[in-house]
């Protein structure tokens, strides 16, 4: 899904949130993104497939920012092959987790995405 997309099908959660009653930000806006370990040849799928891209740590930092400013407030990453540790969470903490926090830590952008 693209950020635009999602950005856009928060904005209608929040206009059915407001119909109802309820706190649009009582409601997790998730993402879901696969990270492979390399920039150069990332993993991808053509046009019109309904199959996920995969990332190199760069893209997926790029792209959990992008997210976060389209309202996202809960991404889940996934190591797909190959990853450069056999410890892959740890792995994805340290190449993307941990860069996109102090990115963050010095933004004026909340993990919320508020400003």
């Amino acid at each position: 899904m693209s950020t635009w997309l999602s950005a856009h099908k928060s904005a209608v959660l929040d206009e059915h949130c407001a119909r109802v009653g309820r706190d649009p930000s009582s409601i997790a806006r998730s993402v879901q993104i696969l990270v492979t370990g390399s920039d150069e040849n990332p993993g991808s799928t053509s046009p019109g497939q309904n199959l996920p891209t995969y990332l190199g740590p760069a893209a997926a930092r790029e792209l959990i920012g992008r997210f976060i400013e389209a309202g996202a407030t809960h991404v889940v990453l996934a190591a797909a092959p190959p990853i450069p540790s056999s410890h892959k969470a740890q792995w994805l903490a340290e190449e993307v987790v941990a860069p996109v926090l102090a990115v963050i830590a010095q933004s004026a952008y909340s993990c919320d995405g508020r400003r």
